[in-house]
């Protein structure tokens, strides 16, 4: 067997020091997080453990606390969002459960509960509407509503260097909203999460190993 060490006494932990962020001009913010295969099961309790996340519904709940307290500490108008299930986008969603939760952090110290997903669909979107892509994973946009406005539908580039074996991106326009919800000029947000590359049997010509 291995040695262990066995705490007798719960450890006192030091936070390691931390500069201030940074101080730079503009009205948005703009973030991108990695949830770490964000999966809500069935998202009514049951279908645990998932194929890529939670193994149960009591570390899911940990792992949602977790994500809820970064993306509302930061503060964003705009996240990009990787690994999130690829489970649609209805009430049951990965996607639906999250913005639930922001709100609920939110509505916790007097916020804004204006949190919003955008869609390749019409909202409400039909059931049978998943992706971008055909992965277990995709990624996704959220939006604080009072903040911006998303303008028309998401869209997504399925072809060329994002066709098989790649990540599929997602983008959306926006506008960001003034004083008495003036609409500022329009922008574009894209969600993309790039995938290593072996280079085993599906490999061929330039893609095979250079060597280098």
């Amino acid at each position: 067997g291995h040695d262990g060490i066995v705490l007798t006494a719960a450890p006192t932990l030091q936070p390691a020091p931390r500069p201030q962020a940074p101080q730079v001009a503009g009205d948005l913010r703009i973030s991108a997080f990695n949830l770490e295969n964000l999966f809500n099961g069935d998202g009514r309790g049951g279908g645990f453990p998932t194929p890529r996340g939670a193994r149960t519904q009591a570390e899911y709940h940990a792992q949602l606390a977790k994500l809820v307290e970064t993306i509302h500490t930061l503060n964003p108008d705009v996240a990009a969002l990787m690994e999130l299930e690829n489970d649609g986008y209805g009430p049951d969603s990965t996607l639906a459960d999250l913005v639930a939760a922001l709100d609920r952090a939110d509505a916790a110290d007097g916020g804004a509960q204006d949190w919003r997903f955008a869609a390749p669909c019409k909202q409400p979107c039909a059931a049978g509407v998943k992706g971008p892509g055909d992965d277990q994973i995709r990624v996704g946009l959220i939006y604080r509503g009072q903040r911006v406005a998303a303008r028309g539908l998401a869209a997504t580039l399925q072809q060329g260097p994002f066709g098989p074996l790649a990540r599929v991106p997602m983008a959306q326009a926006f506008t960001a909203l003034g004083a008495g919800k003036r609409p500022g000029p329009a922008f574009v947000v894209v969600a993309n999460h790039f995938k290593s590359k072996g280079c085993g049997k599906n490999a061929a010509g330039l893609d095979k190993d250079q060597g280098d």
